[in-house]
């Protein structure tokens, strides 16, 4: 289904209505689009006399598996969602102030011990940036 030919997908002032090509219709009074600040499903016009709309802000994420070898101060039975924590950066200033000015969050989850009996643990983590204007690089 292409909902940007034809008329796939309407908007009226009651909401929304996405037509299938076997005649089926969906009807919602709200559409959450996630598409991203490329989207093609909304339109960022601005009214007269009012101010220019901002720039589109990003989230970005990365992650990594890796080994822990020794101890962590992540639970080996847990997963850690959205650990804000800074207190690890209290000695170095210039990452505290890029802290602050750029929050992020990580997740950490265990994976069990190393498969070669060193005694490493396996984890994943995965570090978000909540919001950047430009995005994070």
């Amino acid at each position: 289904l292409n909902i940007f030919s034809g008329d796939a997908l309407r908007h009226d002032a009651g909401g929304s209505t996405l037509r299938f090509p076997s005649g089926r219709q969906l009807r919602a009074k709200v559409v959450v689009d996630t598409t991203g600040s490329e989207s093609r499903l909304t339109l960022r016009s601005v009214g007269m006399h009012e101010p220019p709309a901002p720039a589109p802000a990003y989230q970005t994420a990365y992650g990594f598996e890796c080994l822990v070898d020794g101890s962590t101060h992540y639970a080996l039975d847990a997963m850690t969602l959205f650990d804000f924590r800074t207190d690890y950066l209290d000695s170095d200033s210039g990452w505290q102030e890029s802290a602050i000015k750029c929050p992020t969050f990580m997740y950490a989850m265990p994976l069990g011990p190393a498969a070669d009996g060193s005694g490493a643990q396996r984890f994943f983590f995965e570090e978000t940036m909540l919001v950047a204007r430009p995005a994070f690089r």
